[in-house]
């Protein structure tokens, strides 16, 4: 094969996030590139080995555009969409529905901080996410928190001191002028208690939305910080208190930065 449309065929699925869609995009298209036509037609095995690679990709697009339910009952989540639905810049701990959600009922600019890098390229899978992300409405802020199990835990301690990084991480790389715009911040994966002081700490104007709090009783020292705006069952939605001892808050973040629940 010519190697200049070996390159732009290359070129062309190089942006494919998962990799095996990409190599079979790659495949599909030297189906069709005109030389390697004459090369394989009178080769019938070459032929059906290619054919049957199309109708696997054929499948496998099928597949692509996989449900991402959204973890929450039937009243947390009015009050969820009621909440993000006028969000310009959106921030979330813990990946999973919630982004489907926002990605769909708002316009907001989204960063999603995950501990899981399996599961960001799982949640690539699903059309609005990937598009979202390749648009750059939707940025991914994978942290390496160590070997990750079900919901993003670690199985151990073995990677501790990169914990401070889940909750901090992503106000460092943010400028001023961007750390202002954050409206809206929910909370429902790893560090909660830490991922909630940092956001005091930083995006003081923004509304925070805690999941699973009000059955988890370790998350009620953030009330010394928050006033409840609205709640139902777990879900709580937040407004940071006026006159806030930042300096105390600073201390809690460096205690509360490998507390993992």
């Amino acid at each position: 094969m010519d190697k200049n449309i070996e390159k732009i065929i290359n070129d062309i699925v190089w942006c494919i996030p998962f990799k095996k869609l990409r190599y079979a995009v790659r495949e599909y298209l030297f189906f069709f590139n005109d030389e390697l036509l004459k090369e394989i037609r009178n080769n019938n095995k070459i032929y059906e080995e290619l054919n049957n690679k199309i109708n696997n990709l054929e499948e496998y697009i099928k597949k692509l555009n996989i449900k991402l339910p959204i973890h929450m009952t039937d009243d947390e989540r009015k009050l969820f969409i009621n909440t993000v639905k006028n969000s310009k810049n959106y921030i979330e701990f813990g990946a999973g529905g919630s982004t489907f959600m926002v990605l769909n009922i708002t316009n907001a600019n989204i960063i999603s901080i995950e501990g899981d890098p399996n599961w960001i390229e799982y949640m690539r899978n699903n059309n609005t996410i990937f598009e979202a992300e390749q648009t750059s409405r939707l940025k991914f802020y994978y942290i390496d928190i160590g070997k990750v199990g079900y919901w993003s835990r670690p199985i151990d301690n073995s990677a501790e001191e990169l914990y401070p990084n889940y909750s901090k991480y992503v106000f460092t790389k943010l400028n001023k002028d961007e750390i202002n715009d954050i409206d809206t911040i929910l909370i429902d994966g790893r560090f909660r208690v830490a991922c909630a002081l940092n956001s005091i700490f930083y995006c003081r104007n923004a509304k925070i939305i805690i999941h699973d709090f009000f059955n988890r009783e370790y998350y009620n020292i953030l009330l010394n910080y928050l006033d409840i705006i609205e709640k139902v069952d777990t879900l709580g939605v937040f407004k940071i208190k006026k006159d806030i001892n930042f300096y105390e808050v600073e201390k809690l973040i460096n205690e509360y930065a490998y507390d993992i629940r």
